[in-house]
C-alpha cells in the first residue's frame, strides 16, 4: 500500500511541474499581450531596466522602460489607469522607440527602424482589443483613428484606415507625386468631412495634394 501511495505522489509532482513549464512563457516572445510581473521577473532578472518616455493623460498614466543587457528587442509598456496596473512587453526596438501621444483612447508609440523606414503602434486604452502596429504610417493631424500606411513596400498603393472600426480602403499613389522624395513623399493628412486630403512632400512652394472620399470606412 505504501509503494503504491509513493508512487501516485511521484506522478502527481511530475504533473504539477510539467504544469508549471507550459504557463510560464517568454514575454519576450509574445509580444504585445499582458503579462503577469512574477513572469517578468523570471524572465528578465538578468536585466536592467531604464524609464526612456512617460506621459499623462486625464484619467491614466504611462510609463515607457526598455531593458538593457538582453539578446533581443524589448520595451516595458505600464499603463495605470483606475489605480490598476497594466504591462505590456513588446517587441520593439530599444533607443528607437517613444511615446508620440496619449490621448484619451490611444497611445501611440513611434519607432525608427533605420533609413526611410519608420512605424507606429496603437495601444487602445479603453478597449478589449490587440494592439496594432503599421510601417511607413501617417496619422491625420485632426483625427488621430484615421491613418495611412505602406503594405510589403509597394509604395504605389498605400491603405487609409479607420483604426476605430478596422475598415480600411486602398488607394494607388503611382506614379509618385513628388519623384525626389522617398517613399512617396506624403507630408500630411487631414479629414475634411468625409474626405481626406494627403499632401506629398515638395521642394515646390504649393505642394501637390490628393483629394480622396472615405466615407466607406467612416461608419
Amino acid at each position: 500500500m505504501n509503494l503504491k501511495i509513493e508512487i501516485y505522489f511521484v506522478m502527481l509532482i511530475g504533473f504539477i511541474v510539467l504544469g508549471c513549464k507550459e504557463s510560464i512563457k517568454n514575454p519576450i516572445e509574445d509580444s504585445n499581450v499582458y503579462i503577469n510581473e512574477n513572469n517578468l521577473k523570471l524572465s528578465t532578472k538578468n536585466s536592467t531596466i531604464e524609464l526612456i518616455d512617460s506621459c499623462l493623460a486625464t484619467d491614466y498614466k504611462v510609463k515607457l522602460e526598455e531593458f538593457i543587457n538582453l539578446d533581443s528587442n524589448a520595451i516595458k509598456l505600464t499603463i495605470v489607469k483606475d489605480g490598476l496596473e497594466k504591462v505590456q512587453i513588446l517587441d520593439l526596438p530599444p533607443g528607437r522607440t517613444k511615446i508620440e501621444n496619449c490621448s484619451k483612447d490611444l497611445i501611440i508609440l513611434s519607432s525608427a527602424c533605420g533609413g526611410p523606414c519608420s512605424s507606429n503602434d496603437f495601444i487602445f486604452v479603453n478597449e478589449d482589443r490587440p494592439n496594432e502596429g503599421y510601417m511607413y504610417c501617417h496619422i491625420a493631424e485632426n483625427d488621430e483613428k484615421i491613418i495611412s500606411y505602406h503594405v510589403n513596400e509597394d509604395f504605389e498603393i498605400i491603405k487609409i484606415r479607420n483604426l476605430k472600426n478596422g475598415k480600411e480602403i486602398s488607394l494607388d499613389i503611382s506614379p509618385c507625386e513628388n519623384e525626389m522624395s522617398y517613399p512617396c513623399g506624403i507630408s500630411k493628412l487631414k479629414v475634411s468631412k468625409n474626405k481626406l486630403f494627403i499632401t506629398f512632400d515638395s521642394p515646390e512652394n504649393n505642394p501637390r495634394q490628393k483629394e480622396i472620399s472615405i466615407i466607406e470606412i467612416l461608419n
